[in-house]
C-alpha cells in the first residue's frame, strides 16, 4: 500500500513541477486527439448533412448501422488498424506504423459514428416548424440546410466535443497502433 502511495505522489510531483517528458506527453496526446477531432468533424458534419436531409432506401438501417458501432470495442479498432498498417498489411508499404499519423487514423475511426450519429440526431431535432418557415419564405434546399446546420450548432458542437472526449479518453488504439 506504501508503494501505492509513493507512486500518487511521485506522478503529482511531476505534473506540478511541469515535468518535460510529461508535458510532451500530454501534448502529444492532445494534439492527436484535437487532429483527429477535427479531421472527423470535416467529414462527418457534411456527411450527416447528406444522410439527414436526402431521402434514399435503407436510410433507416443505415443509421442503425452507425449507431450499432458507437460501442464498437477500441481493440477491434486498434487491430484493424494495425493489420492495415503493419510491414506485411495492405498499406504497410507507407512506412507509417508506430506514427501519430496512424494514431489520429485510428482515433477518427473510433469517433466517426459518434460524430455521425449524434450530428445527425441534432440535425433530426431541429422544429418542424423552422424548416417549414424557411421553405415558405422561398428558401432553396440549400438555404434551408444552411439554416437547420444553424439552428442546430450548439448540438453539433457538443457532438464534436463529445468526439474529443473519446478520443482523449482512448488508450487501446494508441497503444497498439503508436507503440
Amino acid at each position: 500500500m506504501i508503494e501505492l502511495w509513493h507512486g500518487l505522489v511521485k506522478a503529482l510531483e511531476l505534473i506540478v513541477t511541469l515535468d518535460p517528458e510529461v508535458m510532451e506527453i500530454a501534448g502529444r496526446s492532445l494534439s492527436i486527439s484535437v487532429t483527429s477531432a477535427i479531421l472527423a468533424s470535416l467529414i462527418c458534419v457534411p456527411l450527416a448533412s447528406l444522410i439527414h436531409f436526402h431521402q434514399f432506401r435503407g436510410k433507416r438501417a443505415l443509421i442503425s448501422l452507425v449507431q450499432t458501432f458507437f460501442s464498437v470495442p477500441t481493440v477491434a479498432i486498434g487491430l484493424f488498424v494495425f493489420v492495415l498498417f503493419s510491414r506485411a498489411g495492405p498499406l504497410g508499404g507507407l512506412g507509417l506504423m508506430f506514427t501519430p499519423t496512424v494514431m489520429v487514423l485510428g482515433q477518427m475511426l473510433l469517433i466517426t459514428p459518434i460524430l455521425l450519429g449524434l450530428t445527425i440526431s441534432a440535425l433530426s431535432g431541429v422544429d418542424r416548424g423552422i424548416i417549414d418557415t424557411a421553405r415558405s419564405l422561398g428558401a432553396s434546399g440549400l438555404q434551408t440546410s444552411i439554416v437547420i446546420l444553424r439552428e442546430a450548432r450548439f448540438a453539433v458542437m457538443a457532438a464534436i466535443i463529445m468526439g474529443f472526449g473519446r478520443a482523449i479518453s482512448e488508450v487501446g488504439i494508441a497503444i497498439m497502433v503508436g507503440g
